[in-house]
């Protein structure tokens, strides 16, 4: 009876891992002065690349109340990304705060690396002008190229 349970926790541990899904990051962005497309794909491959972008996360959170919340979004201050073992996709979605890309998989094939998104319906909202949301998607460096999918 102890190894049938053994052998049955020892399944889904390995089935957990198998379908565990990448680590993803969500946020505010801020845009610079350009005409945007109502979604931008950013492909971050370098630590360089990855501190440049850093710079356009806000330092404070988009709020009515003065002073605004410190922003909580754990890429604003991280430097533990290993861009040896990964790239960070990232939509920026500019005409909201509130309708962040949703990441629904990633699929892996003999030339590509597809990640799935949904994108929610836009809702009318106030927004500070240049202000947009983000979804980032750590993705393992395996030499092949990103495509991005939007479901409806």
């Amino acid at each position: 009876m102890r190894a049938r349970f053994l052998t049955a926790l020892l399944l889904l541990m390995m089935w957990g891992a198998a379908s565990a899904s990448p680590e993803t990051y969500k946020g505010w962005v801020l845009l610079d002065e350009q005409e945007h497309p109502a979604v931008e794909v950013v492909v971050i491959e370098s630590a360089k690349q990855f501190k440049a972008w850093q710079k356009r996360l806000p330092g404070k959170v988009p709020s009515k109340k003065q002073p605004a919340p410190t922003n909580p979004d754990p890429l604003r201050n991280s430097d533990s990304l290993d861009f040896s073992k990964y790239r960070l996709l990232v939509l920026e979605r500019t005409q909201t705060l509130s309708g962040y890309p949703e990441f629904v998989e990633l699929k892996e094939t003999d030339e590509e690396i597809l990640a799935v998104f949904r994108l929610p319906e836009l809702v009318a909202e106030a927004r500070p002008f240049g202000w947009g949301a983000y979804r980032a998607v750590l993705i393992p460096r395996v030499g092949k190229s990103i495509q991005v999918k939007y479901l409806d």
